[in-house]
This record gives C-alpha cells, sequence and structure tokens, in this order.
C-alpha cells in the first residue's frame, strides 16, 4: 500500500540521516586531529627543503580519487542532485 511505502521511505530516509550524522562526526573529528596536532608538529619538525620537497611531489603528483575524470563525475552528479 501507499501508506506502507511512505512508512518505509521514512524509515530509509531516518537510517540515511543516521549514517550520514555519524559520518560528519568522524570527519570533524579526523579533521580536528590534522588541524590540532598532525599540521602543529609538521610545521615545527620540517625544514623549508623539506617542505619545498612536499610542494615539488604535490605538483608533480595526480591524485588518483579526485583527479580530473573523478573530478568531472561528481560535478555531474552534484549538477544533477541539486538541478
Amino acid at each position: 500500500s501507499i501508506r506502507r511505502q511512505r512508512q518505509m521511505c521514512i524509515r530509509d530516509r531516518d537510517r540515511l540521516m543516521d549514517a550520514a550524522s555519524v559520518f560528519v562526526a568522524f570527519q570533524r573529528e579526523h579533521i580536528g586531529l590534522v588541524e590540532n596536532e598532525l599540521f602543529p608538529q609538521a610545521v615545527e619538525a620540517l625544514s623549508l627543503e623539506d617542505w619545498n620537497h612536499i610542494k615539488k611531489a604535490l605538483r608533480s603528483n595526480t591524485d588518483r580519487v579526485f583527479g580530473e575524470n573523478v573530478k568531472t563525475d561528481f560535478q555531474s552528479l552534484f549538477d544533477r542532485i541539486t538541478a
């Protein structure tokens, strides 16, 4: 029935929202750790030469997760979702 389908959609939405909340909390904790622990330690521990090596490596390294093709795919998905 339509009522049963509606109830299933509400339950699915609630489960999705719960999972999204857990994911967001984890990401916030991770970002906080990187910003408050890792970066300050890196600033103190790494020399200018180290930072130059890192900069050079980042410039020459293509992002396997969010490279150009993937970026285009995600932009297309984003455009469809927000249309």
